[in-house]
């Protein structure tokens, strides 16, 4: 579905339901949940889809051979790393769409919000130049907030091209 303006509001009822929900989520996981450094996410191997019958099959064959299985290889801990990652793979299908939608909405509203300011910023920018009162204390306030924020003077508009 292609993109529209949003006007829409979340309810703090709500709000604070969803974030109850996934503290709820982490509270589950956290007793075996790891957070990987970037260089662990780039040197562990990956099982997906392709590798996943593999590992399935192996698992299998350990089970129904147990005389080949090496010494230092625990199956029980083979087919609970394996049981636990089909199971976090079924969230990740759930979980992963709901989280794009969120930082898409929120992508979109924040890009919304932030343009409705400058749209209020060029006119009272202009209101300015035409002589109204008080507007050259919102313009002042409003452009030192762009320098604290953006680290560097205003951004070239077409009001500041001129």
């Amino acid at each position: 579905m292609k993109y529209k303006n949003i006007n829409a509001e979340l309810s703090d009822e709500n709000k604070n339901l969803i974030i109850q929900k996934f503290r709820e989520i982490e509270a589950i996981i956290d007793p075996f949940a790891v957070n990987l450094t970037v260089e662990e996410r780039k040197e562990f191997p990956k099982m997906g889809k392709k590798t996943l019958g593999f590992v399935e099959t192996t698992v299998g064959y350990e089970t129904h051979h147990p005389e080949l299985v090496p010494s230092f290889l625990d199956v029980g801990a083979h087919i609970m790393d394996l049981n636990l990652a089909k199971q976090l793979q079924e969230v990740m299908e759930v979980g992963e769409p709901v989280m794009e939608k969120v930082n898409d909405t929120l992508m979109a509203v924040g890009a919304e919000a932030y343009l409705a300011g400058r749209v209020f910023y060029d006119a009272v920018k202009a209101a300015e130049k035409n002589g109204t009162p008080g507007c050259d204390v919102i313009v002042k306030d409003l452009g030192e907030i762009f320098k604290r924020y953006r680290g560097k003077a205003e951004p070239e508009t077409e009001d500041t091209k001129k």
